[in-house]
């Protein structure tokens, strides 16, 4: 019997990973992901937060961030062998996000 191997990512250190590709390449990585390559039948665990608002943020602009997370997060829970632990994020000024 093969032994599992089990992979946590940082969803957020991710996320800001392939935005910054993105910028480089001018094509949006995070959104072509294939998952089913990243994942095999290996277990991996994403643990990301959903968005805090900032003092510098309307309420449109929150929520519109807020429901594109909260999207992404769920479609990733659909996914056979990924785990999705989220939680609040919690903003503050002099360390930054936590």
């Amino acid at each position: 019997m093969a032994p599992i191997i089990y992979k946590l990512i940082d969803g957020e250190f991710f996320r800001e990973l392939c935005r910054s590709y993105s910028k480089e390449i001018g094509v949006d990585i995070w959104a072509k992901i294939d998952w089913r390559n990243i994942t095999g039948k290996d277990r991996t665990f994403i643990y990301d937060s959903l968005p805090a608002k900032k003092s510098n943020q309307s309420e449109a602009e929150f929520e519109a961030e807020f429901v594109e997370r909260k999207a992404d997060l769920d479609r990733l829970r659909k996914l056979p062998n990924i785990f999705v632990k989220d939680g609040f994020g919690k903003f503050r000024s002099r360390e930054k996000r936590r």
